[in-house]
């Protein structure tokens, strides 16, 4: 009988862990790339909505809130010292907000089939956050928040 060859066995391994390594199941509802990616898609909206309620109580911004592009917040600059300081606490909030994550991460269901997962957890202040991640074809994580 013929023994294998070493090298053939030494491939035949390193392909079998390649291959174990891959996107196999669903994605975890903790996993960095997961949460990053739904505080991301959580906080877009958040400036509009610091400023709507600080309209309310903020004279410069009852004017003026209609007509700012707040895609750009980030770089966003009025000249106008009232409206640019609330601008500043828009991002203040949305970075504390960025910055504290998700906490209580549970896992709802879980179908390794499809590699999805869907997930509820708290971000800051808000509560029961639904959201899901699944693996694409090309092994990239999709995620969708509710």
């Amino acid at each position: 009988m013929k023994r294998m060859p070493y090298s053939f066995a030494l491939m035949s391994l390193l392909a079998m862990l390649l291959i174990s390594c891959g996107k196999s199941g669903a994605p975890s509802c903790s996993d960095s790339d997961v949460t990053s990616t739904a505080v991301e898609l959580l906080t877009k909206g958040l400036p509009l909505q610091y400023l709507n309620g600080r309209a309310m109580v903020s004279d410069c911004l009852n004017h003026t809130l209609m007509s700012l592009d707040l895609s750009q917040i980030a770089t966003l600059k009025v000249n106008d010292e009232c409206v640019d300081k609330e601008l500043d606490g828009a991002r203040a909030y949305v970075a504390k907000v960025r910055s504290q994550g998700f906490t209580s991460i549970r896992t709802t269901s879980r179908d390794d089939g499809l590699k999805k997962v869907t997930c509820t957890g708290d971000l800051a202040e808000y509560h029961n956050i639904q959201y899901s991640a699944q693996y694409t074809d090309d092994g990239q994580t999709y995620v969708e928040v509710y």
